[in-house]
This record gives structure tokens, sequence and C-alpha cells, in this order.
């Protein structure tokens, strides 16, 4: 069977292929290539293609077990680019796939090859869906917020919060022609299906869960009792940092807080100040006003060995989301049993049984969240954290997962 999946970003190996003295990483995507190891194990031929700006023609490249397309990035894949359907219809006559699995609706490259070749075999994987991203992306803060954390750096760029906003609702509007046009998608939550779904009656939906990165899939955490917080995402308002740090302001004792990812809220310098985003600045002010500039602190990018090892020395995970589908970050935390508290919104629900392989809270209520962590922190949570290890490595089983995808792969082809 062979199989083109079309990524949003290149895979690591393909990065490497491309520079060979410093082939790099990348820490988005890590848990599809789990998975394309997974599903290659089964007997898949699997051609990967991605959109690059480091390409100025249709690049091709072998790795060791797969093959790449890297088509230019040219005007973006934000809006609907047409310079795009001319690569689409060549890699799909070089390679002849019998299934087409488009990883994710947030972008123009993938509607591109189904308005250049067409839906037939085609499967979308459901991942951030904009329009209810779009939706949620101010919640939490005020207009007021929005408009005092301009920053100097993204009004120059006309990169502003409210920038992004409208680059998130065109994307949806992407996203809302693609889910039309296609025939299958593939999901995991509650949420999901029901969302896609509103968008397309007609489409099958076929579940399934998905496989994340090796590493977790062994270790077990402990109750260290040092107060520690980890967080994954800080970086843009969806990810909710700002209601976590008023949630802290609210407790007596305070913990530490670990961010993953780099220091948005970095003004040591004339330099840094002025290279600082709107949503950082945003952060910056509420840590400066809640007195949390010494138990707050961003660790910066962490690969996959490095994010274990920050789980393992914390208490406690929390993902303070204002939107989620399924969370890759709390399926890495169950995994290893380390206690999660998420919002109660997208399909954290149906990753996170409340009090019993977690906790989930009302994403406005922050005093709900204070509580709640103080509660995690001041226990060993064993109960929860085995009840959160066994769900998750059943959600996540590398070989179940990779047979149910070719099992959906080989439903489409029949169809």
């Amino acid at each position: 069977m062979k199989v083109l999946w079309i990524t949003n970003v290149p895979f690591p190996e393909a990065v490497g292929l491309m520079n060979k003295e410093c082939p790099r990483t990348v820490p988005i995507g890590g848990w599809m290539m789990s998975s394309a190891a997974a599903i290659i194990k089964e007997g898949v031929e699997l051609t990967v293609a991605s959109v690059s700006d480091k390409v100025g023609e249709l690049t091709v490249l072998q790795g060791k077990d797969i093959k790449y397309y890297l088509i230019p990035y040219g005007k973006g894949n934000h809006v609907v680019n047409p310079a795009y359907d001319s690569y689409w219809r060549e890699v799909a006559s070089l390679e002849k796939p019998d299934v087409v699995h488009i990883h994710g609706s947030e972008y123009s490259h993938g509607l591109s090859y189904i308005q250049a070749v067409g839906a037939q075999n085609v499967v979308v994987s459901l991942q951030g869906m904009m329009g209810e991203c779009s939706r949620h992306f101010f919640d939490g803060m005020s207009k007021l917020d929005v408009l005092l954390s301009t920053s100097f750096r993204d009004f120059v760029k006309r990169d502003t919060l409210m920038a992004n906003y409208r680059d998130s609702c065109r994307r949806a509007e992407i996203e809302k022609i693609m889910l039309k046009q296609v025939r299958h998608l593939i999901g995991r939550t509650g949420w999901d299906r029901e969302t896609a779904l509103a968008i397309n009656p007609d489409a099958t939906y076929h579940f399934c869960n998905e496989t994340l990165r090796d590493v977790f899939y062994s270790g077990q955490w402990q109750h260290k009792g040092n107060r520690q917080v980890f967080v994954t995402q800080a970086e843009y308002p969806l990810k909710g940092m700002h209601q976590l740090l008023k949630a802290i302001s609210m407790m007596e004792a305070r913990p530490h807080v670990q961010v993953a990812g780099f220091n948005v809220v970095d003004a040591s310098s004339l330099k840094k100040r002025l290279k600082i985003r709107s949503y950082g600045l945003f952060l910056r002010r509420l840590i400066r006003r809640y007195g949390l500039k010494d138990i707050v602190a961003f660790v910066g990018p962490l690969d996959a060995a490095g994010m274990k090892a920050a789980l393992l020395d914390a208490d406690l995970f929390v993902c303070p989301s204002s939107v989620e589908n399924s969370s890759n970050s709390i399926g890495e935390a169950q995994l290893l049993g380390v206690p999660v508290i998420a919002s109660r919104r997208g399909g954290n629900p149906s990753m996170v049984v409340d009090r019993q392989t977690g906790f989930l809270y009302d994403f406005y209520d922050v005093a709900e969240l204070a509580s709640l962590m103080e509660n995690v922190l001041s226990q060993d949570c064993v109960k929860i954290s085995l009840a959160a290890s066994a769900a998750a490595s059943a959600r996540h089983d590398r070989e179940a997962n990779a047979c149910r995808l070719v099992a959906i792969y080989k439903s489409i082809m029949q169809r």
C-alpha cells in the first residue's frame, strides 16, 4: 500500500538531508515520526510531502525508509495559494498513492492538493480546529488587555495580536472549505467529531488515537514534594498562560512554575525590550502585577528527552488552554504518570476523566484552578497517577494505533 502524507512541517530526517553539515531537529510533530515508524512496520510504503522555505523548486529526498518531497513555501500557506497546485499534480503523477493523508486542516497547502488532484482517497486528520481556535482566541483577555499589550516589535511588523487573530480567521475559512470537500476524516475526541461533522455531516469519521514520542513509553513519575508546576507552552493566548498566572496569584503558598519554550517575557536589555511580542508583554505585566517574577522560569525549547526530564521532576502538569483537541503534552504527562490539571475545553474531557485520571476545571474559574493546584501539590496522588498511566498506555498503544490507521487506509481504498 502506497500512502502519501502531507504534513505542516518537514520531518527532521528531511531537514538533515537538505543540510548534512548541520542537521537539525524540530520540536514540532514528533508524534508523527513515531506514527510513521509504526505503520512502516505494518507494510506501508510511505512518502511524506511538506512545504519549506529552504527550497526554490520541487525537491525529492530519499531517507532510510521514507521518500520526501519538499515544495517551495513561496507566498505562504496562510491564504489560498494556487502556486502549489502544479507541484501537487507532479507529486501525485510520480507517486500514484493509494491513499493521501493530510495531517491537519489549518493550512492551504493541503487544500491545494484537493483542488489540484481531487478528494478521491484523501483523508484529513483533525488537529487544531481553526474555527474554534479563532472563536476562543482572546478568552481570558479584555479588549483593553489586547490594546495595551501591543508591543513596539509587533506594531512595526504589523504582527499584533489582532493581526494574529485575523490570520486565524483566514485559516478557519481555509479549513471550512477543505472539510466540506473531503469524504474522510480522522479524529480522536468527541469534540473534534462533533465540530468537524457540523461542517460536513456527510463525511465519514474514523476514530484513531495518536502514537506519541518513543521516550515517553518508559519511566514512572514519583511525588517529589517540590511544589513544581510544569507548563509546555506560553507563546500565544490560546495556551492560557495568563489564566494560570491569575490562579497562582491567588494561592497562599505559591509553587514554582517551569515553562518550556523561549522566554517570551524577557526584557532584560534594550534590544530584548524592543523585540518582545505583544502576548509576552501582557504576561510580563501580569507577572509584575502579581509579584511572580521569582517563581516563573522559562527553560527554553526542550527536545523529547528534555521534556520527559522536566515532567518527571515536576509535581504537577497544567494545561490551561482556552481550546485544545487532544493535547499530546497531556498524553505524554499521563504516560509517565504525572498528575494533570486541564481546562474543561475542547477535547480535554476525552483525555482526562475528572477526579479519576486527572482534574478538570472551568477555564474562566481561576479560583477553582488555584484550589485544585493546592490540593494536588499537597498530596502524592499515587492512585490518580497509576490510573492515568494505565489509561494513556491503552490510548497511545503504538501497535494498536498503527493497525487501526492501516485499517482506515484499507477501508478508504475499498470505498
